[in-house]
């Protein structure tokens, strides 16, 4: 998946990175971010919102506005 290996790093964290491994997890993220950032009206930076599968799996999001 190093198709555009900047627009990964600019969209993931660190720890995102870690569970996408495909294109489509990357679309998926991407997605549910500006999804966060419009539903909470606020302008968040692509690192600010950070989502991790729970323990079964299931996508956790966790936005920080520091």
């Amino acid at each position: 998946m190093d198709k555009n290996p900047r627009f990964i790093y600019r969209i993931l964290t660190d720890r995102e990175r870690l569970h996408c491994h495909t294109v489509p997890q990357v679309a998926g993220r991407w997605a549910a971010k500006e999804a966060i950032a419009k539903a909470v009206g606020l302008s968040l930076r692509w690192h600010q919102v950070e989502i991790l599968p729970d323990e079964l799996g299931q996508p956790v999001a966790t936005v920080s506005t520091l």
